[in-house]
């Protein structure tokens, strides 16, 4: 699992109030958490299956264009935070194959895992 770095400056202690809440849930719930601060490394482990899935809760498209259709080419699934499709102006940028994505959204909206 990949996770995307913590906010810094203004409004960082808000951000990150989130940010922390869910590695304290990912530690509990998934085999190894990774920070590797870098969008575009994080997609294409995932692409490369090096990583099973990757949560980044802010991003730019800048950061991720490139990634996203790398993965997507590999047969993840993209989504923003509330499970719609992935797209430029996406908040957030969450990919898994499409087995997993339904418990990484869970994790990340801090409900129950369902039952696979």
């Amino acid at each position: 699992m990949a996770l995307g770095d913590y906010a810094v400056g203004d409004g960082a202690d808000d951000k990150n109030r989130a940010r922390f809440a869910l590695t304290q849930r990912l530690a509990t719930s998934v085999q190894r958490v990774r920070m590797h601060g870098s969008a575009a490394i994080d997609l294409a482990w995932l692409a490369a299956g090096q990583v099973d899935a990757i949560v980044m809760l802010a991003n730019k498209p800048w950061d991720t264009a490139a990634g996203v259709i790398i993965a997507r080419e590999a047969g993840a699934v993209l989504v923003d935070q509330d499970g719609t499709p992935h797209h430029t102006g996406s908040s957030a940028t969450i990919a898994a194959n499409p087995a997993l994505l339904p418990a990484i959204l869970a994790l990340v909206a801090g409900e129950p895992v369902p039952a696979s």
